[in-house]
């Protein structure tokens, strides 16, 4: 029973504290800021809630393998590494999943519902603004769980969403250096998530093309080292989605915008919706080709 509390603890606090740390860079950065209003600009609310639910999935994801690897590492101690580590660990990946979403959960709801009350919004942007953050982070983390549940002991799975998760983060300080605060200004222009968001570029082909060019990339990569290390052709054929569909998902909760004018917010959505399926191409290509000696099909 301790094993199965302290399995539980780890993944609450780990995913607790991933999720705050992460509101704590974008608040501090003032990327994301809700004491303002969103009526000129109405799509920059969805592309907040975007962040958001981003930001609520990579904790529950970090938390459930971070509470894996210290799981598996206490009960080879302990010996019940048989019971609970023997390769597939269902009840551990539950349990860890489980604890990360609840940890994500009660830690990001109050530092963004709370400051979400006092965005100015208008009907046709959110008839209640804290209200529809808590409907975007909810239902993120509730899929989190999920995703994190299938991946996280899996490697290639997991290489996909941790090397987005990077690729993620780059493209996100690049694009916030790029449109630094001038003359008091917020932004220049909102910094979409998984777009790189820098003003050489024209923002609708930046939005389709950035994330499926990354998929297609990292998905190949990803593919050939999976392949070279003889894992499954299954498990190799669907590595290249997991990482887009974490950043899709985000997307999905958030929204794609609530105004034809303007289609900033709508781009990306489906930028991020393409590079699910365009990942799933180099990836399937390769678990396609013939097999090595003694690989498992």
């Amino acid at each position: 029973m301790r094993f199965w509390i302290r399995v539980f603890a780890v993944a609450f606090g780990t995913a607790a504290l991933i999720g705050a740390a992460q509101l704590g860079v974008a608040y501090g950065l003032e990327a994301i800021r809700f004491d303002r209003s969103f009526e000129a600009a109405q799509n920059d609310w969805n592309i907040h809630l975007t962040w958001i639910a981003w930001f609520g999935i990579l904790a529950v994801i970090g938390g459930t393998a971070f509470a894996m690897s210290h799981g598996k590492m206490l009960a080879r101690r302990i010996g019940i590494a048989s019971r609970h580590t023997d390769g597939a660990g269902v009840t551990l990946r539950l349990i860890a999943a489980a604890a990360a979403g609840l940890g994500a959960l009660l830690a990001m709801l109050p530092l963004t519902v709370y400051p979400a009350a006092y965005a100015k919004v208008t009907a046709q942007v959110a008839m209640n603004a804290p209200l529809s953050m808590a409907l975007a982070i909810g239902p993120a983390i509730v899929a989190a769980m999920v995703l994190a549940a299938v991946t996280v002991a899996n490697r290639p799975l997991s290489t996909s969403i941790v090397a987005f998760t990077v690729a993620g983060w780059l493209l996100a300080i690049i694009s916030v250096v790029n449109t630094m605060p001038v003359q008091v200004r917020l932004y220049q222009d909102p910094v979409r998530l998984g777009v790189l968001d820098i003003g050489a570029l024209q923002p609708a082909p930046r939005a389709y093309f950035t994330m499926p060019v990354l998929a297609l990339v990292l998905g190949a990569a990803i593919a050939f080292v999976s392949r070279m290390r003889r894992h499954s052709r299954v498990v190799t054929a669907f590595s290249g989605a997991t990482g887009p569909l974490a950043i899709a998902l985000a997307y999905l909760m958030a929204g794609p915008g609530i105004t034809s004018e303007l289609t900033n917010q709508a781009e990306a959505y489906a930028g991020a919706m393409i590079a699910v399926v365009a990942g799933l191409v180099p990836t399937v290509l390769v678990a396609l080709l013939p097999p090595r000696k003694k690989e498992v099909l």
